[in-house]
């Protein structure tokens, strides 16, 4: 019987965790989107930045 009570705890547990594990590999994978998408807009920053100090370097 014991057995049992143990068995039904992991089974439990392991149908809590699954929608978490899946959850997390979709935050994932979107956080990786993300990143991607982050990079290219500090990388569209910093060429913004470079064209702002050349101009400013040119007038002044």
């Amino acid at each position: 019987m014991v057995h049992g009570i143990l068995i039904m705890k992991i089974l439990t547990a392991v149908y809590l965790v699954m929608p978490v594990i899946g959850g997390c590999k979709m935050l994932w994978d979107r956080y990786l989107v993300f990143i991607q998408i982050g990079q290219g807009m500090c990388r569209h920053e910093i060429h913004k930045h470079h064209f702002i100090h050349f101009v400013v370097g040119k007038w002044s």
